[in-house]
């Protein structure tokens, strides 16, 4: 194989490996987010179910709500038309606002295990389990709580993105201004051929508006 040829060859080699490298890494990050995203999915579903039956805790219907919970479907309910009405005048698709609720959600289950885990690593340099009984305590005390408000900030920032101003009216805004700087141009032309006024002839007999 000579040198003429074998240069084509390396190429090929050379194009082969970096469009395996580029697909390779493509591949693996298209299945992390995949996960990702598949996973807060379910967590925010499970979120939901953990509300239910934290609800609905003796199956007694709506004779188990208490005045918190029903402040929760109240509002609830006011997020959930106020979501609806902005998807309806949104550019994204119906699915967007249930997918970015449930991923929200998910991601602050994920924040709570991260605190667990922080209280977990303390108490293991610590060589006790106070944090994490403290932890526990206030799970038990307040946890309900914070999960009705979780949800209810999940409906509030799960907004879909309202559609972009029309190119339409863009061009038109642009060639507004275009047209406006075209005069404040020909106005200084104009006012550059006319040369200076002198102040001494102004309003004279001499003045060039006379």
């Amino acid at each position: 194989m000579d040198s003429r040829t074998k240069r084509p060859f390396q190429a090929r080699v050379s194009n082969f490996l970096v469009a395996s490298d580029w697909r390779l890494s493509r591949a693996i990050h298209w299945c992390f987010t995949t996960v990702c995203f598949v996973g807060l999915l379910a967590l925010g579903s499970l979120s939901l179910a953990l509300c239910y039956l934290s609800i609905f805790e003796y199956q007694d219907a709506w004779f188990d709500l208490s005045l918190a919970e029903w402040l929760f479907f109240a509002l609830a309910i006011a997020l959930i038309t106020r979501l609806v009405f902005i998807a309806r005048r949104s550019a994204a698709p119906w699915w967007h606002a249930p997918i970015a609720f449930l991923r929200v959600l998910g991601s602050f289950l994920v924040i709570e295990s991260l605190l667990i885990t922080m209280a977990v690593v303390v108490d293991f340099i610590n060589q006790d389990d106070t944090a994490l009984q403290s932890y526990i305590v206030l799970d038990d005390l307040y946890g309900d709580k914070v999960l009705l408000v979780l949800i209810l900030v999940s409906l509030y920032i799960a907004t879909p993105p309202f559609p972009r101003t029309p190119p339409l009216l863009v061009d038109e805004v642009l060639s507004e201004e275009s047209s406006e700087s075209e005069r404040m141009v020909e106005a200084d032309d104009i006012k550059d051929r006319s040369g200076p006024e002198d102040p001494w002839t102004k309003d004279t007999p001499y003045s060039s508006s006379n």
